[in-house]
C-alpha cells in the first residue's frame, strides 16, 4: 500500500521531467539574445576569454577557494555566512578573468589547456601567440567625389569595381 499523496508526487516528477528540457532551452535562448545585444560586448568578450582558458580558470578558482576556506589556508570555512561567501565569488571570478585577459595577450591557450592538448596529441603544441600583420581589406576600387573632395574605398564583394555603386544581384 502506498503512502498518502504518492500519486501527486508521481505527477510532480513527471511534470518536472517534461518541463526541464524546454526550460533549459528557453534559458539558453534568453542568454543568447541578451549577449547578442551591443551593450553586452564587454561581458561577451570576458566570457570568450574565459572559454579559451576554461580548464585553467576552473582549477584556479578551486585552488584559490581552497586556500581561502581550507585549514591549510586561511581556514574560513564555517567562519563566514553564505551571503559573505557569495560576495567573495564575483571578485574572485573577476580576478581570474583579468589574469586570463593578460595571459591571452601572450599565449594561445591556458597552461592546463596546453598541457592537455600536448598529452592528447602526444607532442608539444604551440603555446605563444603568433605575431602577424593585421590583414588588409580587399579593395576593388577607389573613387573620388570631386564635389566633397572625398575618396571612397569600396569593398570588392559589394560594389562594382569602377564606380563604387552597389551591384545588382
Amino acid at each position: 500500500m502506498g503512502h498518502a499523496g504518492s500519486n501527486g508526487g508521481d505527477l510532480g516528477y513527471l511534470l518536472q521531467a517534461l518541463s526541464g528540457p524546454p526550460t533549459a532551452l528557453g534559458a539558453v535562448a534568453f542568454i543568447t539574445l541578451v549577449l547578442d545585444h551591443p551593450w553586452a560586448r564587454i561581458p561577451r568578450a570576458v566570457a570568450e576569454r574565459l572559454g579559451r582558458v576554461s580548464l585553467t580558470a576552473y582549477l584556479a578558482e578551486s585552488i584559490l577557494a581552497s586556500l581561502l576556506f581550507m585549514p591549510y589556508g586561511l581556514g574560513l570555512f564555517g567562519e563566514l555566512g553564505p551571503a559573505t561567501g557569495m560576495l567573495l565569488a564575483p571578485p574572485l571570478w573577476l580576478a581570474i578573468a583579468g589574469i586570463a585577459t593578460l595571459w591571452l595577450r601572450q599565449f594561445r591557450l591556458g597552461p592546463f589547456e596546453w598541457a592537455l592538448r600536448t598529452l592528447t596529441y602526444l607532442g608539444s603544441q604551440p603555446l605563444r601567440q603568433e605575431r602577424t600583420e593585421a590583414p588588409q581589406p580587399a579593395v576593388a576600387a577607389t573613387a573620388a567625389d570631386p564635389k566633397a573632395g572625398l575618396t571612397v574605398t569600396c569593398p570588392r564583394s559589394l560594389y562594382h569595381a569602377s564606380s563604387c555603386t552597389p551591384r545588382d544581384e
